[in-house]
């Protein structure tokens, strides 16, 4: 399993005002997105109470809780940490935080072969194909261009 560093990410993405603030980027079946009111309460509760230096989401999904943390304990705590056991999924998040530019410039090449592509049902399963052959997609910006590609198509 891998960890990424929240706290490191949100520095990264230099959040200037209210519609700056990371947001999940992700559809994720199980995502704890309804339950964000009641996690927050209890985890500002516990912070209240315990002065909890680090906060941990294992199990990052779509992101939700661990934006939620970033936006509302980001300043009261010292560390925030994300993990799970799917590396493609931390990966993505990785290149989310470490190379942006070649990650937005990868989906859009996508996007447009995709909409250029009279059968883009054909172009889906390549794309899907390649990410399964992990030799063929071992580049981690294109790993993650794939997988977010494959989750909003």
């Amino acid at each position: 399993m891998d960890v990424v560093d929240t706290k490191e990410f949100a520095g990264y993405l230099n959040m200037k005002n209210l519609k700056d603030l990371p947001r999940p980027f992700l559809k994720w079946a199980g995502s704890k997105k309804q339950l964000l009111t009641p996690i927050k309460e209890k985890m500002n509760f516990a912070l209240d109470k315990y002065h909890y230096n680090v906060l941990v989401d294992g199990f990052l999904g779509s992101g939700a809780v661990t934006f939620m943390m970033i936006n509302e304990f980001g300043d009261r705590v010292e560390e925030i940490l994300a993990n799970d056991c799917n590396a493609d999924l931390v990966n993505c998040f990785k290149v989310v935080k470490k190379n942006i530019k070649g990650l937005i410039s990868r989906l859009k090449l996508l996007e447009a072969e995709f909409r250029n592509t009279k059968f883009g049902e054909e172009f889906y399963k390549k794309v899907r194909a390649e990410f399964n052959d992990r030799v063929a997609c071992r580049a981690s910006v294109d790993r993650a261009a794939n997988f977010i590609f494959l989750n909003h198509t």
